[in-house]
């Protein structure tokens, strides 16, 4: 859509403006649930990581000199080592690269949503004429071009759409990488635990 404006042709603007808003409230919906979405899963991810190893608070520890290195002494330790596979699988959550990088990648398609949604920029042209240009309206000195594209409201839906289920796939994968995780704790602390007995 193009418009070419000259003197008292703003109702054309405004109009244009108006169709504009109604397309973009689409987006706004869809970027909401996105956002909803991924901070919903990101805060249940938070809640739950204390309690995801609270259900193994019951497994024996492991003695305190099998957690010390060969050739280390205890005391020259800065932090106190995990004891318990609670412990540990807590401690695997919070700092595995994994998953961070899941979490932003996460991130990253909700704000993906807003992207793919709005429309395109708009482009705005001026023209100073040298002489000027006798139309019906009387002489133009000047012309303002105003050009806006406004793709079909579904094309922008239905990308919105697509980015929100991406969106969900990116938490699905961050809670599979959570589980791969966990699963390599607990297979890791009961083969040391195997090793000790």
């Amino acid at each position: 859509m193009r418009l070419i404006l000259r003197s008292g042709r703003v109702g054309g603007v405004l109009a244009t403006l108006a169709s504009a808003v109604c397309f973009t409230q689409v987006s706004c919906s869809l970027n909401r649930v996105g956002r909803e979405e991924v901070s919903a899963a990101l805060q249940r991810h938070l809640q739950t990581r204390p309690t995801t190893g609270e259900t193994y608070a019951r497994t024996p520890a492991l003695p305190r000199e099998a957690q010390t290195p060969p050739g280390l002494k205890p005391a020259a330790q800065v932090l106190e080592a995990p004891a318990t596979l609670r412990e540990f699988i807590v401690l695997a959550l919070e700092n595995n690269p994994d998953i961070m990088a899941a979490k932003e990648t996460a991130r990253a398609r909700a704000e993906r949503i807003w992207q793919v949604t709005a429309l395109p920029d708009p482009i705005v042209r001026t023209k100073t004429l040298p002489e000027p240009v006798r139309t019906a309206e009387g002489d133009n000195f000047f012309i303002l071009g105003v050009s806006q594209k406004l793709p079909v409201p579904e094309k922008l839906d239905t990308k919105g759409r697509i980015a929100l289920e991406e969106t969900r796939m990116a938490l699905e994968q961050l809670q599979e990488i959570r589980l791969r995780v966990i699963a390599g704790v607990k297979r890791a602390y009961f083969q040391l635990y195997v090793l000790d007995k």
